[in-house]
């Protein structure tokens, strides 16, 4: 899981817990995070919807303080232990 955390003045709070909708539980889901704005990318590079450690991405997008799945990604070419999202 990914947990997302708010800053506001010296205080953190924790906004959101993140799991995985479509990745398999020994993927690393959180092993790598990008966020721009709303929007967090999180990688899971041993996910194997595709390929065997083929990897994948979930995109979440905020609205206010809720936190959606958005999107599933993984790589048009995968192949097994490419760990795309690392």
């Amino acid at each position: 899981a990914a947990y997302v955390f708010v800053r506001t003045g010296t205080s953190w709070t924790q906004q959101a817990y993140l799991k995985p909708l479509n990745s398999n539980s020994s993927a690393y889901f959180g092993l790598a995070a990008a966020i721009h704005g709303d929007v967090v990318a999180i990688g899971a590079p041993l996910d194997f919807t595709v390929a065997e450690g083929a990897g994948a991405v979930s995109v979440y997008r905020r609205s206010g303080s809720t936190w959606t799945h958005e999107a599933f990604l993984t790589a048009l070419n995968a192949g097994a232990l490419d760990q795309f999202g690392r």
